[in-house]
């Protein structure tokens, strides 16, 4: 292939690209929240804050849930999960790998999610408690549902549901309690408030589209060059 056709291709690509990324919606959320209630005042107490943050596509329209694989570990899809069930919404209800479908009037939003909840976990491992593996089929997703974006985390030793209007929402923590000798569970009630909102860092479409066009441009101007020679 010569240069100029090289470039062509290259050109293409991005604009394709391009077009493709218009239609991502990427962004991490950050939160700030405020203990309401707890049944395990050694870790927090009433009033105590907490930050956290999701990463999840506000764009998207479906999302999963999974069964802990062999290994017995929530991995969120990867290692040995396996799928439990995909739900789908507004136009990718009805797909044929869809388990369950929903009209956009109920949801607007369904989205796979990548949560940050370390400090939570560090104040309970901090305070002595042990986690102990308590469900089987575990989530990480956002959707939304009217104007409340839903943000919920499901794995083998936490049950974590937050949204972003404020509002009680919940954490249950499974654990073992060393020093009574029984499993037991921890919980939080807590509101929630947005600090801030970033896009993913991805190139803009723009920008992409930009420089798609500039070498398809280039790579005319060669094979004309190229032709007349």
């Amino acid at each position: 292939m010569s240069k100029a056709l090289r470039i062509l291709a290259l050109g293409s690509l991005l604009l394709v690209s391009a077009l493709g990324s218009a239609q991502a919606a990427l962004i991490t959320n950050t939160y700030q929240s405020t203990v309401t209630n707890t049944n395990v005042a050694t870790v927090f107490d009433v009033n105590d804050t907490f930050s956290w943050s999701v990463t999840f596509d506000d764009a998207s329209l479906t999302m999963h849930r999974y069964y802990d694989g062999v290994n017995g570990i929530a991995e969120s899809g990867n290692g040995d999960d396996t799928l439990y069930a995909k739900y789908c919404t507004g136009a990718a209800a009805g797909a044929a790998d869809c388990t369950y479908n929903y009209s956009a009037s109920q949801y607007s939003m369904f989205s796979d999610a990548e949560f940050d909840l370390s400090s939570l976990t560090s104040a309970f491992s901090t305070a002595g408690y042990v986690s102990r593996d308590y469900n089987t089929i575990n989530n990480d997703w956002s959707y939304m549902s009217g104007s409340a974006t839903v943000f919920q985390s499901v794995n083998d030793d936490m049950a974590f549901y937050a949204n972003d209007v404020g509002g009680n929402t919940y954490l249950y923590f499974y654990t073992y309690d060393l020093t009574a000798g029984f499993a037991t569970q921890l919980q939080l009630g807590f509101t929630t408030s947005l600090v801030s909102s970033q896009p993913v860092g991805v190139p803009e479409p723009a920008s992409l589209a930009l420089l798609g066009l500039g070498l398809v441009g280039l790579g005319l101007s060669r094979k004309k060059r190229n032709t007349q020679v």
